[in-house]
């Protein structure tokens, strides 16, 4: 497309590359994301957009939060997914990736760290159970290579999600690799793990 405007609460989730050589604009309550990862599905899942100028306005948002590898589904399963769909995450710790996941008690081990720091383009992991309550998704992956600007007045997550517990552990954040050059704006953009106002990692 030569240029794409979303807006009055357009909500688009796609699973193939996107070029804009103009403009992409997410405006009046947009939201932009990725298919969420399952634990046999997980290579390609990322929102990958080539453009010339982002524009993201005060109301709108790319948004993969939770949308990376699955966190434990409850009882029948104790451990959340990482990187390649392999269990990572115990019961009651949260996801790993760039950094180790969090313990809420016990001898309970969270899965081991990977990806790169100067190269984000990993999907975040998800969080172990605790007695029957499912452990939190990862964070999906956005990356963006636009030739002219990426203006954030609202935002870009990539967040972790929350377990359905108060001990389940939390999916870890993903990645967000912007490559432009220009980078402006008030907003937000963020990989940050799962949280919760008490209880678990």
């Amino acid at each position: 497309f030569d240029n794409v405007i979303f807006r009055r609460g357009g909500n688009m989730v796609i699973g193939e590359p996107l070029s804009v050589p103009g403009i992409l604009q997410l405006a009046e309550n947009a939201r932009l994301s990725h298919y969420g990862a399952t634990p046999s599905l997980d290579v390609g899942l990322h929102l990958d957009l080539t453009l010339g100028t982002l524009l993201i306005d005060n109301t709108s948002r790319i948004d993969v939060s939770g949308r990376g590898y699955p966190g434990s589904p409850g009882s029948s399963q104790p451990f959340g997914y990482t990187v390649g769909n392999a269990l990572g995450s115990d019961q009651g710790t949260g996801g790993s990736y760039g950094g180790q996941g969090g313990r809420y008690q016990g001898n309970y081990m969270p899965g081991l760290t990977y990806g790169d720091p100067r190269l984000p383009r990993l999907l975040g992991s998800g969080g172990g159970q605790w007695g029957s309550n499912a452990g939190g998704a990862g964070g999906g992956r956005v990356e963006i290579h636009a030739s002219q600007a990426v203006l954030v007045d609202g935002a870009i997550r990539a967040n972790g999600g929350m377990g359905s517990g108060s001990a389940s552990g939390l999916g870890s954040g993903g990645s967000v690799l912007i490559v432009t050059s220009r980078l402006a704006g008030g907003g937000f953009i963020t990989a940050d793990g799962g949280s919760k106002v008490s209880g678990g990692p």
